[in-house]
């Protein structure tokens, strides 16, 4: 059963980083956000990803509006204005920065009517001579991600690496790679990664190889490389050790430690205290049970929720606990949607998927 719904996630985590990273149409991907309420705009936040630019880069500012009572709220009518149109301007349909020419210039947002304004945020277009892609070779597993950071050397001589450029990689099939510089396999093989602005790109590509994911006795059970996830007590052992791994009732309902994640593998717990529950046949439940059937699809969901947060491409400064738990929930939907297309005569019947 556990193998099943393993197998299950695999082809579900497949298609949903092809959809998150823009690959293979609509795949997967989160369920659009829940519309925040509306309310009166008392301050507006601006933030870019960076504040250097290369020549001929579109980057996408974050903005967002709160009441006075700090409570995010529904967007209300605001114009762009930038200190000096020439060098970088706001389109204001895509609400996409695109720069123009060198040179520094500030950004800020305000509400039509004047009764709000955001921070002012600097940006400056770099001229850039020489781009290095660190590190220059790079082995991931398949499901994985790793980021590049490209070295610009500027005509003053300065090196800096927090400037935005465009990334592209040659095999698509292979990984994909974010707007900024972060790889993300896809399936085995090799392909190779520049970074570039309107004048200048990086003369030696980013090698990229994805092999398959490590993991000892588990055959091809692993997928292309995603991670594994086991019940924990006398049901699965340890893929290393051969033993059985108990937890506490104390641990979470879906643990991972340290000597875990470096292999991949998440354990399901069946000591926490509802796993213990479903899983006693003396109380009328037992594996075969519906209700122990549903309870493995909410952790598998936990894990694939967690896997989907952390490998979520746009990388964002660290945001707040109502914007966590919108994305978090956002997520959830989507995979609830999935399982109950994918898993229904499971849940139902206890019959397995067939994949």
């Amino acid at each position: 059963m556990n193998d099943a719904l393993d197998q299950w996630k695999n082809k579900f985590l497949d298609e949903m980083f092809r959809g998150m990273w823009g690959h293979g149409g609509d795949t997967g991907g989160p369920e659009p956000r829940p519309a925040l309420p509306s309310g009166k705009v008392d301050r507006i936040e601006l933030s870019l990803p960076s504040h250097k630019s290369g020549l001929g880069i579109s980057l996408r500012p974050r903005l967002k509006f709160y009441d006075a009572d700090n409570r995010r709220v529904r967007a209300v009518p605001f114009r762009w204005i930038s200190e000096d149109n020439n060098v970088a301007m706001v389109d204001e349909d895509l609400m996409i920065i695109n720069t123009f020419s060198y040179g520094k210039t500030t950004i800020h947002a305000e509400t039509l009517d004047g009764s709000a304004r955001s921070e002012t945020v600097p940006l400056e277009v770099v001229r850039i001579l020489d781009i290095t892609i660190v590190p220059s070779e790079v082995e991931l597993a398949a499901g994985s991600r790793q980021k590049l950071e490209a070295v610009c050397k500027l005509e003053n001589d300065e090196e800096v690496k927090n400037v935005l450029l465009e990334w592209l990689i040659d095999n698509r099939n292979v990984a994909a790679v974010s707007s900024f510089g972060t790889v993300f396999g896809f399936t085995p093989g090799e392909t190779s990664v520049i970074a570039a602005d309107d004048k200048c790109e990086s003369k030696d590509p980013a090698t990229i190889k994805v092999v398959l994911g490590s993991g000892k006795d588990r055959g091809d059970k692993r997928g292309k490389g995603f991670p594994t996830v086991l019940v924990s007590g006398e049901i699965d052992q340890d893929p290393d050790t051969h033993e059985y791994r108990h937890f506490s009732q104390e641990e979470p309902p879906v643990v991972q430690h340290a000597e875990d994640a470096q292999r991949n593998i998440w354990w399901i717990n069946s000591k926490a205290p509802m796993a213990e529950l479903y899983l006693d046949v003396n109380k009328g439940y037992g594996y075969q049970s519906q209700a122990w059937r549903m309870y493995h699809i909410e952790r598998y969901i936990d894990v694939i929720v967690q896997i989907a947060l952390v490998n979520d491409p746009e990388e964002r400064e660290s945001i707040s606990i109502n914007d966590w738990i919108m994305k978090w929930g956002a997520q959830v939907t989507n995979i609830q949607t999935a399982v109950r297309s994918d898993l229904f005569d499971f849940i139902a019947a206890g019959v397995l998927p067939e994949l």
